[in-house]
């Protein structure tokens, strides 16, 4: 049996091992018996084994493993191996893993060292050879950028600028990509150019590549509300009607919330938060947090924002940092609201409680037992104006 310390290498011989008794049953069931077997009557196929050729070192995605081909005589056509056809080194994920880490940033350069280490040291595949899929790669890359789209029946068209991150300069790559909706309901892409940030410039070269190749304007085009798209399509396609998307979020939108103004949005996304400009549609601030799940803004230049944890961190906007967080609720905060002079924040939760926090004093903090099973999302709260003769009913400090 295989220790921790030898896992790996059994892992990889048992795989090699099976590989082989697979390859030997596929020649079993061509000729119809096993080997060193007689042939039992004059109609049985003629073929026999012929040996083995030479070791043949295969990339699998879970390492490098070394197996015989059978080799076959007496057959009236060549015997071609289904399992393992003749030349082939690496398995088919294998190759859909080198382009992968190709635009991942991986530099020619550092392909051997990484494949050894994911593949094995008998990995075979040589910068020579990576070189060659790269230049297989940009051939195929170049013949589906001039395909003719003149039978493309387009109907809807959506443009964005992707910003990936490969190589080592220190700025994000753009690629413009157009994607199109056909008449008869399939999606497909376009065009995917690389193009210097998401210039006029860069946006009339892909359209216009686009029109010269046959493909017809669009009814309707969406994009983000970047200036230079548009002024691409109002030269290329003027028919074309516009859509513009007011803000462009990465990712799920789990919690959204405007200030008082409607001129500042904060909006939650998979890595955190970010405060948007509405009026210009520009991110003015981002920042990682735990699984945002509710904001508040409040007058002075605040803004609360719960998380999942039952955490609230206080974030104070114009230094752009965290000055201070709340903790005392036992689940997901998903209410926060301030009151109108600022100086109370009331948060409510999934364990069943609302809490009143002093804005000021962020320490002090009075409870509220609801009679419902959790707080969900709400709408805005209203503190009353207690009178003296009115005692508030359940309310009690910690």
């Amino acid at each position: 049996m295989p220790t921790w310390d030898t896992l790996e290498g059994w892992a990889r011989s048992s795989i090699q091992l099976l590989l082989q008794q697979v390859l030997e049953e596929e020649v079993t069931q061509l000729l119809g018996r096993t080997r060193y077997q007689r042939r039992s009557g004059v109609d049985d196929n003629s073929g026999s084994r012929n040996g083995h050729g030479k070791p043949r070192r295969l990339s699998l995605m879970s390492g490098t493993v070394e197996v015989k081909r059978p080799r076959v005589r007496g057959l009236e056509e060549r015997f071609e191996s289904r399992i393992l056809p003749l030349f082939m080194r690496r398995t088919a994920s294998v190759t859909a893993l080198l382009p992968e880490l190709y635009l991942h940033g991986l530099s020619q350069g550092d392909f051997e060292l990484a494949l050894r280490g994911l593949l094995g040291e008998g990995a075979p595949l040589s910068p020579a050879s990576i070189a060659r899929l790269r230049a297989k790669w940009e051939e195929e890359f170049e013949t589906w950028q001039e395909r003719r789209l003149d039978e493309c029946e387009l109907v809807y068209a959506w443009a964005d600028g992707i910003y990936v991150k490969a190589g080592l300069e220190k700025d994000k790559a753009a690629l413009l990509v157009v994607l199109g909706a056909m008449s008869d309901g399939r999606k497909q892409v376009l065009a995917v150019r690389p193009g210097h940030r998401e210039s006029t410039e860069s946006w009339l070269s892909v359209l216009r590549d686009l029109r010269d190749r046959g493909l017809r304007a669009p009814v309707l085009m969406m994009a983000d509300g970047a200036l230079p798209i548009w002024s691409a399509v109002d030269q290329v396609w003027p028919e074309t009607s516009q859509q513009a998307a007011r803000l462009h979020l990465p990712g799920e939108v789990s919690a959204l919330r405007l200030d008082e103004t409607g001129g500042m949005l904060a909006a939650a996304t998979p890595s955190g938060f970010q405060i948007w400009d509405v009026p210009n549609r520009t991110v003015t601030f981002s920042s990682e947090a735990e699984a945002p799940t509710a904001f508040a803004f409040d007058q002075t230049g605040l803004l609360a924002i719960g998380d999942a944890s039952g955490t609230i961190g206080i974030w104070n906007l114009h230094r752009r940092e965290k000055v201070r967080e709340l903790t005392g609720h036992a689940g997901a905060v998903y209410t926060l609201e301030y009151t109108p002079d600022s100086r109370t924040l009331i948060s409510g939760s999934v364990d069943g409680t609302v809490r009143l926090w002093e804005a000021r004093r962020p320490r002090r903090r009075s409870k509220m037992e609801t009679t419902t099973p959790s707080c969900r999302r709400s709408s805005s709260f209203t503190r009353p104006t207690p009178t003296p003769s009115t005692p508030r009913p359940g309310f009690h400090t910690n």
